[in-house]
C-alpha cells in the first residue's frame, strides 16, 4: 500500500506574488514600460474589484432592503452608471471589466486592456490622459508572458490580503522597483484614484 505523502502548500504572500510579476518582464521590456504595464494592470483589477463590491452592494440594497425580487428591474438597476458613480465607483462595461479582460485568449489580450484603457479614457472624465495609452501593445510582449503576469496579478485579493492599504502596498513596490521621471503630480493622481 502505497503512503500518501503530505503535500503541504505553501501560501503566496503578496511580495512573492510581486515578484514573480517583476521576473516574468525581466529583460523583456523598458523599465517605465514594465512600471507603466503593471500599474495599469493593478488598476484595472482594483476598479474591477470595487465595480463588483458596488454590484452586489446595489443588489442587496434592491432585494434585502426594498424587498424587490422583479429580475428585470434589478438587472435595470445594475447597469445604469448614476449607481455606481453616486458612491465614486468607475461604471465598467464588458470590455473594460477585468473579470472579462483576463478571460481573453493570450493573442488578443494586448489589444484587449489597450482598447480598455482607450475606453476608459474616453469615457471617463476622471481619468482622462491619467493612464497610457497602447501600453500592452507597445511593449510587445509574447503573449505567453503577458498572461502571466496578467495571473499574477489576478491573485492579488483584497479578500486574502486584508490590508486596509493594499492598493498603496502594490503600488509603492513597483515604485520602488521602477523608478520613473514622471511626475509626483501624475503619480499621487494615479495613487489618489486607486485609494
Amino acid at each position: 500500500m502505497a503512503k500518501k505523502q503530505n503535500k503541504l502548500v505553501k501560501e503566496e504572500t503578496l511580495e512573492t506574488i510581486l515578484f514573480n510579476c517583476r521576473n516574468s518582464l525581466r529583460g523583456r521590456a523598458a523599465m517605465t514600460d514594465k512600471r507603466d504595464l503593471l500599474l495599469t494592470l493593478v488598476f484595472l483589477k482594483f476598479i474591477g474589484e470595487r465595480f463588483k463590491q458596488q454590484k452586489e452592494k446595489i443588489r442587496h440594497e434592491i432585494v434585502e432592503v426594498q424587498g424587490i425580487n422583479d429580475t428585470d428591474f434589478i438587472e435595470l438597476q445594475l447597469s445604469r452608471p448614476n449607481q455606481y458613480m453616486q458612491d465614486g465607483v468607475f461604471f465598467l462595461t464588458d470590455e473594460t471589466f477585468w473579470d472579462k479582460l483576463i478571460l481573453t485568449s493570450p493573442t488578443g489580450m494586448a489589444i484587449a486592456f489597450d482598447t480598455a484603457i482607450k475606453t476608459l479614457d474616453d469615457n471617463e472624465p476622471k481619468l482622462k490622459n491619467a493612464l497610457p495609452q497602447q501600453i500592452f501593445t507597445k511593449t510587445a510582449l509574447e503573449p505567453g508572458v503577458l498572461k502571466s503576469v496578467v495571473d499574477e496579478i489576478n491573485k492579488i485579493d483584497p479578500q486574502k490580503f486584508n490590508d486596509h492599504d493594499l492598493i498603496g502596498r502594490v503600488y509603492e513596490y513597483f515604485c520602488r522597483l521602477f523608478p520613473s521621471t514622471q511626475t509626483k503630480k501624475k503619480e499621487n493622481f494615479i495613487r489618489r484614484i486607486l485609494s
